[in-house]
């Protein structure tokens, strides 16, 4: 008894952490397929006339891989407004609240991509570049 109240208080701190940092992501818009997207504000990052951020999907039903969410780490010029992905993640949880490390983008995806105006890639975009300088 005396060891699983040990647990439990050691476990505590870890499983708060979990909850609040679903708190972190700012919802941004959902698409026509009903997925649901999310951004990290409070940690872009800017450098060398870039800004990187987590961006999270939530996919409104699982897909053939069983996943339900993706986490992508996005690399952002918005002076072009073009944006590339860095690093993804695909999750079987709702919020990508199961631990899966990051891999590399497919070479589909890898590249620069230009948001076409009324896209979901295009919502994200325009809201982190309007709201970067409020964050940095």
């Amino acid at each position: 008894m005396r060891n699983s109240i040990s647990i439990l208080i050691l476990l505590f701190p870890f499983l708060f952490c979990l909850s609040t940092k679903a708190k972190d992501w700012t919802k941004i818009t959902k698409g026509q397929n009903g997925h649901i997207f999310f951004v990290d504000m409070k940690n872009l990052n800017e450098s060398k006339g870039h800004i990187y951020f987590w961006q999270l999907i939530n996919y409104n039903e699982q897909d053939e891989y069983g996943d339900m969410s993706a986490k992508i780490y996005v690399k952002a010029e918005c002076e072009i407004f073009k944006f590339k992905w860095v690093k993804v993640s695909y999750h079987k949880m709702l919020m990508g609240k199961d631990y899966v490390k990051p891999d590399n983008p497919s070479k589909l995806v890898a590249g620069w991509q230009f948001p076409t105006l009324g896209s979901t890639s295009y919502a994200v975009l325009d809201y982190v570049c309007k709201n970067k300088g409020l964050l940095l």
